[in-house]
């Protein structure tokens, strides 16, 4: 059962106090307070919202500096220039796209408090780096929008990678994470809940980073990425949501015939066109720049080409709308304020599970998606066809989603649309295939788990709620055992010393993927090598519990006794507890990992691992587990970060997590709305002056 953790808040504080003359000629006073908890965690506390932002920057360098600088050179193109020629290909895309032109243009044109906090936040960033001698970098406002465009382009291009690719080979759509939405009738706690539990790699830039912004309008707890202005998912007072990067389909892939291998004119509609020739110089550390030629199609640009066979990617204009967007998520206090915040459909194919103190669960798979001919066979590049064009702009009504449920409960953890709950009018019939985007009935083993869990007669509680998105249990094995222990009633086999020894440590196993336990790790050895077997073994007479035939189980049996050879020339001994040969690191320190994700044996709780010798090292899958419950009196919330909230190898917050909560299978509450009374300065910081320098009409 999951424990949770409460956290000492530190009694530090960073505080930044600005005194300066605004052009109208008055004296301005601004200060914005940065608290840290007792995991590092940030909570910030600002006069104005552009304090807030200016707090947010600062803090988000002083943990990840690394990283946030490697993700805006990303987004700039200017990858290679950081980190040497393996960044070559990504600038040449990221230009190709235009993210800078566009953060350009967006920073004209957009709200003025949206521009200031991007001011600011950017300001923040230069702040902290100011304060480190060898770095040179600095970051310009139109970079913030920059860093958005191109963080939330990400899940347009991954659904565009995965159409071109079905052009050699079929494939199944990535699981990206699990949001599970209960009403407050189906917990004890009288209390809408909500589980956000998005899936990454724990090595990249992109490790989710924690916050609490509070300020005159902004009262906030979420996450986000290094280097974005904003939380991605999270909640303030009264509303709370969760995020996945999936959905409906945003864009198309293109088959463009030029007239040879080497000409930029081809062929469309009847018509000769000629692409536009667009040559970029790449800057690579420690090596001559580079010279590339793009070319971009009326379509869109051509990202791969053979010979004289392009594909073209074909995206809506979304401009960099997406930091827009996320503000007006946060500023969102109702359903339907919530609803307009989304409608651009600027974070790309995006699934969204919303609660509110009320109780209200909404679920909808949104996104900026173009109207299309049912003729067209949209999942493999599309040719040169009349039907092939676009027809306009869905509006978001016309997307898959569902407000209040009639069973209480919304699950989806790689789940169709039409089974992420009952009774809902959520049928692939009821909409456009590039609506329902995904194949009708398709669950994963972990959405059926978590619907067993939330569909028991009796309330959850707390400590169930929060039990889900770390539940261990090895989806499955219970029926895999029972029909071992079948095939041995039934073939009496002579066991020797290490099989019995085998077989009696499955038998007593509690089938969770517990770090003390023995039977994971054979487990996941018969399992292998059942799935050696082939055809021999009929799976599905085993998971739907009907009459084995007789070949299925001598090769279960046979399976067994080729486990327990492999098993122990792999390991050197039987009894292996899953600590041993599953766990998790981080620089030289290293903890046993509960949780299984391997061909056979998977558990509601996702960890992408990858084999060193004997021992499976986590690398990815789960990587900020998120509880929101949400009752008329308040928000309570509760977390866990992989490693930590920090990058510096000195700090205990570069591995606190780790060892205290990740590592235990714990979350901690997130201490929303602490006060800052209870709290006590540990530095004050001077902020420019030319950041207050802001004429009336455009303050906050």
């Amino acid at each position: 059962m999951i424990a949770t953790l409460s956290a000492k808040l530190n009694r530090t504080k960073i505080g930044v106090k600005v005194t300066a003359l605004l052009v109208i000629g008055t004296v301005s006073s601004e200060e914005v307070t940065i608290y840290r908890d007792g995991w590092g965690v940030p909570h910030i506390y600002g006069d104005t919202d552009r304090a807030v932002a200016f707090g947010y920057g600062y803090a988000q360098a002083q943990d990840r500096l690394d990283a946030l600088l490697e993700n805006y050179a990303t987004s700039n193109g200017r990858l290679a220039a950081r980190i040497g020629p393996d960044g070559v290909t990504s600038d040449f895309q990221q230009r190709l796209w235009g993210h800078r032109e566009a953060a350009e243009r967006e920073l004209a044109q957009a709200p003025d408090p949206v521009r200031q906090w991007a001011d600011a936040f950017a300001a923040g960033i230069n702040h902290f780096i100011a304060t480190q001698p060898t770095v040179r970098n600095s970051i310009q406002p139109y970079e913030v929008f920059g860093l958005a465009r191109h963080i939330f382009w990400r899940g347009i291009l991954r659904q565009l990678d995965a159409e071109y690719r079905r052009e050699q080979i079929a494939e199944v759509p990535p699981a990206v994470g699990t949001l599970v939405g209960l009403a407050p009738e189906r917990t004890t706690l009288d209390a809408a809940a909500l589980i956000a539990d998005p899936y990454d790699s724990w090595d990249s830039t992109y490790r989710w980073y924690e916050a609490h912004l509070h300020g005159p309008g902004i009262h906030l707890w979420g996450m986000t990425y290094p280097g974005l202005a904003l939380p991605v998912y999270g909640h303030n007072r009264t509303i709370g949501w969760g995020w996945l990067p999936k959905g409906p389909d945003t864009g198309d892939v293109y088959r463009v015939v030029f007239e040879s291998a080497g000409a930029i004119r081809y062929r469309w509609n009847g018509r000769t066109r000629t692409a536009d020739v667009q040559p970029y110089r790449i800057e690579v550390r420690e090596n001559e720049p580079r010279s590339i030629v793009g070319l971009r199609t009326h379509l869109g640009p051509i990202i791969h080409r053979q010979g004289a066979i392009g594909h073209a990617y074909r995206v809506p204009d979304l401009g960099a709308g997406q930091l827009t967007q996320l503000y007006g998520m946060f500023r969102a206090s109702t359903l339907k304020s919530f609803y307009e915040a989304i409608r651009p459909g600027q974070l790309g194919p995006a699934t969204f599970l919303f609660a509110d103190r009320s109780g209200t669960l909404f679920y909808i798979q949104a996104g900026h998606v173009p109207i299309r001919s049912e003729s067209v066979d949209w999942y493999r590049p599309v040719s040169d066809e009349v039907s092939s064009d676009w027809l306009g702009v869905h509006v978001q009504e016309d997307l898959v989603q569902t407000v209040d449920p009639r069973p209480g409960w919304i699950v989806d953890a790689d789940t169709s649309p039409d089974l992420v709950t009952r009774f809902a009018p959520l049928t692939p019939d009821r909409f456009p295939d590039h609506i329902f985007n995904n194949e009708p009935g398709r669950q994963s083993l972990r959405s059926t788990r978590i619907q067993e869990l939330v569909r028991q007669p009796l309330r959850l509680s707390r400590n169930e709620i929060l039990n889900i998105p770390v539940d261990t249990y090895v989806i499955g094995s219970g029926r895999w055992l029972r029909a071992l222990a079948v095939a041995t009633g039934r073939l009496t086999p002579k066991w020797t010393e290490s099989e019995r020894s085998a077989y009696e440590a499955l038998m007593s196993w509690n089938h969770h993927a517990d770090v003390e336990t023995h039977g994971p790790a054979f487990y996941v050895s018969w399992r292998e090598a059942a799935a050696k077997a082939g055809r021999s073994i009929d799976v599905r007479s085993i998971e739907l519990g009907t009459r084995m035939s007789d070949q299925t189980t001598r090769h279960l049996i046979d399976a067994f006794r080729t486990a327990v050879v492999s098993h122990k020339a792999r390991c050197g001994h039987m009894d292996v507890r899953w600590k041993e040969v599953h766990r998790m690191k981080r620089l030289d320190r290293s903890w046993a990992l509960p949780s299984i994700n391997l061909a056979g044996a998977v558990s509601v709780r996702r960890i992408d691992t990858q084999l060193q010798n004997v021992v499976r090292y986590g690398r990815g899958g789960q990587s900020a587990p998120t509880v929101m419950l949400l009752n008329p009196t308040g928000i309570q919330s509760y977390s866990a970060l992989p490693y930590g909230q920090s990058d510096d190898s000195q700090s205990p917050h570069h591995w606190d997590q780790a060892e205290v909560l990740f590592s235990q299978g714990k979350l901690k509450p997130t201490r929303f709305d602490t006060r800052p009374a209870d709290l006590k300065k540990k530095e004050v910081l001077r902020l420019p002056e030319d950041l207050i320098l802001t004429p009336k009409n455009q303050s906050f």
